[in-house]
C-alpha cells in the first residue's frame, strides 16, 4: 500500500471511554486518497488499520497505554492500491509504544504496538465479518 494524510492530535474527546468511534467530520462518500507520507524513524513509527468498506469515513482514535501524549484520530479512507482499493485508517506518525485502539468491535484487535522506524498493521476485516 502506498501509505498523504496526517494524523490529528486533539484533547480527549470524552472523559469516559466506551470504545465507540470518535465523533468526526462528515466526509464525502467518494473521497479517495492517493499516497500517504509516513514520517517514521528515530522515535516514531506508523500504524495502519485495515477495515471493511462499511467503515469508510469513520474516525478511529488511539491512545498510548502508558498515558503519554494526546489521543490521536484519523478517518478510514478509500486508498488506491495496485489492483484495486483498500479501506484503512493510517496513523502516519506515532511515537513508539503500545496503543489502545478505540472503536474496535468486540472481536477486532483493540491494541497495537508501534515500533520506531516500523509500520504496525492491524487487520479488522475478518473480525468485522464475523461480528
Amino acid at each position: 500500500m502506498t501509505v498523504v494524510g496526517a494524523s490529528h492530535q486533539q484533547p480527549p474527546l470524552h472523559a469516559a471511554r466506551d470504545d465507540s468511534p470518535a465523533p468526526g467530520h462528515a466526509l464525502p462518500p467518494d473521497l479517495t486518497t492517493g499516497c500517504v507520507i509516513l514520517d517514521i524513524g528515530g522515535e516514531t513509527g506508523a500504524l495502519v488499520i485495515h477495515t471493511g468498506a462499511d467503515r469508510l469515513g469513520d474516525e478511529i482514535e488511539v491512545t498510548r497505554l502508558d498515558g503519554a501524549g494526546m489521543p490521536t484520530h484519523v478517518a478510514v479512507l478509500k486508498r488506491r492500491i495496485s489492483g484495486g482499493v483498500a479501506h484503512a485508517a493510517v496513523f502516519s506518525t506515532l511515537r513508539e509504544g503500545t496503543y489502545q485502539i478505540h472503536g474496535a468491535g468486540p472481536s477486532c484487535p483493540g491494541r497495537a504496538h508501534v515500533m520506531a522506524g516500523g509500520v504496525a498493521e492491524v487487520d479488522w476485516r475478518a473480525a468485522e465479518r464475523t461480528s
